[in-house]
């Protein structure tokens, strides 16, 4: 009676305690992708409007707009390239570049995914481009022909690729039914079946149409509209007469780009980047044009409401009366402006990065790329449409980004230094009119920034893209006092500055590039003063670096004080840094990780991965940004390291394995992730320690191996190096674990990797620097 009393008692502290507990769910992914650019639109049998943008699907019902639909929940990818909805099934379709389709019920919000296409190794590419309904199954349009599935049984049926006299395999843009004929448009004209139920698989079973009956080259849409069928082909819109297609002599001389109908075919709707025209079975046409100019992407009618919807760039869907062309509301879903993410920075727990539609930073970027502000969950976006400074200035294209305690700096291809203070969000712009900063070659106004870093100090340094003589500047935001420094001599003319990261030893580091973008080595020089004393040139070469790689795209320092590299082909890193310049040849010799893993194909880790970034946690592990490979996490053991975790797009909601930027968020423990078609983070086990321990977060709690899958339980508010005692209420030792970092999972196992029994569980954790004592229970339920 006294145990049960005291286990009662127990169970009520623990309990107690789990409600003033609060954290991170870990393990979780979110994403944070840009759904203002809506490339598609549908709408299903309540009046619901869908749509797909660059980062995912969201919906439109009642007059608000629904959170995004992405990998995260379940999405195959974030970008389809078409979409249906099925009135009978209730069911939206979405097709993809590599031949992948899936349906999502949107009452469940259940996706199913289907790989048939995708499998067919016979043709490639097997990209979807269109779906239609037949009966009860539906009809593929792809870019070998089309293929008939059957929803129902989760099988494909038939695949169509003889299309008459047209080529095997010929890509089907678009397809139409009526009358039970299929009438599929392909870049060599339109293939017709027959309506006697032949076998559509036989050539003969299909009639071509081309050059000798009124078609040129690449039909692009097809539809059927007041009983006829029509053909969108070189811009104009033709009908289908008999045995030849005929001018239809619709919308007069505009240029058509796209052709669809409304679902019921009251209306025809045709467009090209700047205006939708619409025509009435009646035989009536109507203009309409986006009020901000923006390109224009889809266009759907809903005839029930009499209203227009467009999907735009940039500023999400417009909707539009139909009789007057008057704007009834705009659906802007909020969130990151654009669908670019680059440089990101986290400082304090806000989130920096850049916007940009540069590639290979070459070229023009969007004018409306500026820069954005992730802080307390909700997205700040600039640029030159929400301030008027970025305006006046012409500021876009940002691509670099750095943080002091008062500012996030963000510099552009061409267009400066944005100063931005995180407090007032006041806007400043160096360039070379207003500062000592010079452009991409001496004396141009042309400044190209790709590479910034604030040091121990809240200084900026910032790197002048091209400029051979002055490529280096520092900064001092309480003074805003620019100073200039020249190149380090012994560089020859193709070695150009690119990024720049300063270490705890005041010491710069700096990748070079040459013009054509390849790699060119680093240079490490240390700061004095005013001065900058004479430093040293690393290259790949053995004795002079024993770089990986002489592209080197990051460099950070851990928190052992070691400098880790991420180049083209590898990862390195330099134990003692602050020999590298005064040292040894060998002192400045990069030593490549070695892999934990003996049975591995390479003894060192990571040898031929292009790294991209790197963050390092508060355990001192590095999340490794890939181009192609996805994120790595790795760690040290025994000396040599190990990988822990890897993501990519196949076993995680990664939204692609191109990834360009990571970073650590040390106050939740999130690891953000910028990839080519957008940002998502993940929350990692590891996140900053407390100084002062006390009472312990432990969560789940009660714990229930029932309700908890992955069973395991998050020990949370550690010191930076903790051993924590995990005890029976009798007093017996289950478990010790040795933890870094602020927080530590325990996979509710004991010594003898045995389940613990039901009971109430004591954690002591003693901080092994200073004592400090944290003290926590848990009920674990069986």
């Amino acid at each position: 009676m006294k145990h049960t009393a005291c286990l009662l008692a127990g169970l009520l502290a623990a309990i107690l305690f789990s409600e003033i507990s609060s954290a991170q769910p870990i393990g979780t992914w979110q994403a944070y992708t840009s759904r203002s650019t809506v490339l598609e639109v549908t709408q299903d049998q309540s009046g619901a409007i869908w749509a797909f943008s660059e980062g995912g699907l969201f919906s439109v019902e009642n007059g608000e707009i629904s959170g995004a639909i992405t990998t995260i929940d379940g999405m195959y990818r974030i970008n389809p390239t078409t979409m249906f909805y099925d009135r009978e099934t209730e069911l939206l379709w979405l097709g993809y570049s590599d031949g992948m389709f899936e349906s999502y019920d949107p009452e469940t919000g259940r996706f199913r995914q289907f790989s048939d296409i995708a499998r067919a190794t016979r043709f490639s590419p097997r990209g979807v481009n269109q779906f239609v309904m037949m009966g009860d199954e539906v009809l593929v349009a792809t870019d070998f022909g089309m293929v008939l599935f059957e929803p129902e049984r989760e099988v494909t049926i038939d695949t169509y690729s003889n299309l008459g006299d047209f080529p095997s395999g010929s890509r089907v843009n678009s397809v139409a039914v009526m009358d039970g004929r299929i009438f599929a448009a392909t870049p060599e004209g339109v293939a017709v079946s027959g309506t006697n139920g032949d076998d559509l698989v036989v050539p003969d079973s299909w009639t071509s149409y081309g050059p000798e009956s009124g078609l040129g080259s690449n039909v692009r849409d097809i539809v059927t509209f007041g009983g006829d069928v029509y053909v969108l082909m070189g811009g104009e819109i033709r009908r289908f007469e008999g045995e030849t297609w005929q001018q239809a002599g619709y919308f007069g001389e505009s240029d058509i780009e796209h052709l669809k109908t409304s679902p019921n075919e009251d209306y025809m709707v045709a467009w090209n980047d700047e205006e939708v025209f619409v025509r009435a079975e009646a035989g009536s046409e109507m203009t309409f044009a986006p009020d901000d100019g923006l390109p224009l992407h889809y266009a759907w009618v809903d005839e029930a409401a009499q209203q227009l919807i467009i999907g735009t760039t940039n500023q999400g869907m417009y909707v539009k009366e139909l009789q007057t062309g008057a704007v009834h509301e705009q659906y802007l879903p909020e969130g990151p402006y654009m669908n670019s993410f680059s440089d990101l920075v986290v400082r304090d727990g806000v989130l920096g990065s850049g916007s940009n539609n540069l590639r290979g930073r070459r070229g023009t970027g969007s004018t409306q790329s500026g820069y954005y502000l992730f802080r307390d969950d909700q997205w700040e976006n600039y640029n030159d449409l929400t301030d008027e400074v970025l305006a006046e200035y012409g500021f876009h294209s940002a691509f670099t980004s750095a943080a002091t305690a008062d500012h996030f700096f963000f510099g552009s291809w061409g267009r400066g230094i944005v100063q931005h203070d995180r407090n007032t969000n006041e806007v400043t712009v160096w360039n070379t009119e207003n500062s000592i900063l010079d452009g991409f070659t001496p004396g141009s106004s042309f400044l190209v920034v790709t590479g910034m870093t604030a040091d121990r100090n809240d200084q900026l340094w910032a790197i002048s893209h091209g400029n051979t003589i002055n490529p280096l500047y520092r900064f001092v935001p309480e003074t805003e006092e620019w100073t200039v420094f020249p190149r380090l001599e012994g560089l020859t003319g193709t070695d150009w500055y690119d990024r720049v990261t300063v270490d705890s030893n005041d010491q710069l580091w700096i990748p070079m590039i040459n013009d054509r973008n390849d790699g060119r080595g680093m240079v490490v020089k240390r700061v004095d003063g005013e001065q900058i004393e004479d430093g040293v040139i690393l290259r790949d070469q053995t004795g002079q670096g024993n770089l990986p790689h002489p592209r080197v795209n990051a460099v950070v320092q851990d928190r052992r004080g070691e400098i880790w590299i991420g180049t083209q082909r590898g990862l390195a890193r330099f134990t003692f840094p602050q020999r590298v310049i005064d040292g040894s040849q060998s002192d400045r010799q990069a030593s490549l990780i070695i892999n934990a893993d003996e049975t591995a194909d390479s003894p060192f880790l990571l040898r031929t991965s292009h790294v991209t970034s790197i963050a390092v946690n508060s355990a001192n592990q590095k999340w490794i940004g890939t181009e192609g490979e996805g994120v790595w996490l790795i760690e040290e053991d025994g000396g040599r390291h190990r990988a822990v975790k890897h993501f990519t797009t196949d076993n995680s909601p990664l939204i692609s394995n191109s990834v360009s930027s990571v970073a650590y968020d040390d106050e939740t423990g999130q690891v953000f992730m910028a990839t080519d078609r957008g940002l998502v983070s993940y929350t990692d086990v590891v996140r900053g320690s407390v100084a002062d321990m006390d009472d312990l977060f432990i969560y789940p709690n009660p714990f229930s191996y029932r309700d908890e899958d992955d069973e395991r339980v998050v020990i949370d508010g550690l010191s930076p190096e903790t051993t924590l005692r995990i005890l029976s209420v009798d007093g017996r030792l289950v478990r010790r674990l040795e933890t870094r970092g602020g927080r530590v999972e325990w996979d509710v196992r004991d010594f003898n990797n045995e389940r613990v029994a039901t009971g109430v569980y004591i954690m002591v954790a003693v901080d092994s620097q200073n004592d400090q004592r944290g003290v926590g229970k848990l009920v674990v339920i069986r």
